[in-house]
């Protein structure tokens, strides 16, 4: 489980990017009442959304990774998400309870 407290990072690089796929994901929809995820924001190379358990999400803004090697990092303590790309600061703000559900998708 990832508990209340939890960092997690990786590089992304793509060349084609069409909807919403998951960077990251706990969720077996984004509208489940449980787990966390970080997604595309519908085939924008600089844009993502973040949620929580309850579904709401914040919004992250990062450099191209459309043909690009991006690094994003997401720190989360609990009830607020800091997200950095490359090592910038790109978004935070609060959301739910990020709970673990088993789920291993994305």
């Amino acid at each position: 489980g990832v508990g209340n407290t939890f960092t997690i990072s990786g590089w992304f690089k793509a060349t084609t990017i069409n909807g919403y796929p998951r960077l990251w994901s706990r969720k077996t929809s984004h509208k489940d009442s449980d787990g966390w995820e970080i997604e595309n924001a519908n085939g924008n190379a600089k844009a993502f959304s973040a949620r929580g358990a309850s579904g709401d999400a914040i919004s992250l803004n990062t450099p191209s990774y459309d043909n690009a090697w991006v690094h994003i990092a997401l720190v989360y303590n609990g009830t607020t998400l800091s997200a950095y790309a490359n090592g910038s600061p790109c978004g935070s703000g609060t959301i739910a309870a990020a709970t673990e559900n088993g789920s291993r998708q994305g």
